[in-house]
């Protein structure tokens, strides 16, 4: 019932926002520490794995039919880190950083330094706030901070996506 639902929301979630991809471990997790039983699990997981499913198979249709786009964020995240490495993780992970902290410091404040430091010091308390609530409050912990290391490793910097981890974030610094 529920379950399934909650399953199959996440799915769907999951189609339209990368970073939600943070939401199938959370509801394994969860699933795990809750123990529903068998069947209830079963269908859980099921809810979940099938709009992902059906999503694979329709876009490697689409795939086989020619080019989607040419655009490089229109290709699976799979392929920049096979080409790149285990290296290039790093390499994003440091260049996002300095282009969230630049670019959305310069949105929040001015001078830009003083907006900068706003912002490091935010994701900073971010990640020492998921620390403090991972006992109490373990999935929005672990979903913020899951979500700030797929936006950080991301090989794409856009404000928007810093943007959608900021309402969790900001529930995990009260």
């Amino acid at each position: 019932g529920i379950l399934a639902l909650a399953a199959f929301l996440v799915a769907v979630t999951v189609l339209f926002r990368t970073q939600a991809i943070v939401l199938v471990p959370a509801l394994l997790f969860a699933l795990w520490r809750c123990k529903p039983g068998r069947i209830p699990s079963l269908v859980a997981v099921a809810a979940l794995l099938l709009p992902l499913a059906l999503w694979t198979v329709y876009h490697h249709a689409l795939i086989a039919q020619g080019p989607v786009a040419d655009l490089p964020d229109e290709k699976p995240y799979t392929t920049w880190v096979l080409a790149g490495g285990p290296g290039i993780l790093l390499q994003n992970l440091w260049a996002n950083l300095r282009f969230y902290t630049l670019f959305t410091g310069a949105l929040v404040a001015s001078p830009r330094l003083l907006g900068s430091t706003v912002v490091a010091i935010l994701l900073g308390g971010m990640v020492v706030a998921a620390g403090f609530q991972l006992r109490r409050d373990p999935f929005l912990a672990l979903g913020v901070v899951g979500s700030l290391v797929l936006v950080l490793v991301g090989p794409f910097s856009q404000d928007r996506l810093l943007l959608s981890t900021l309402p969790a974030g900001g529930l995990l610094l009260l």
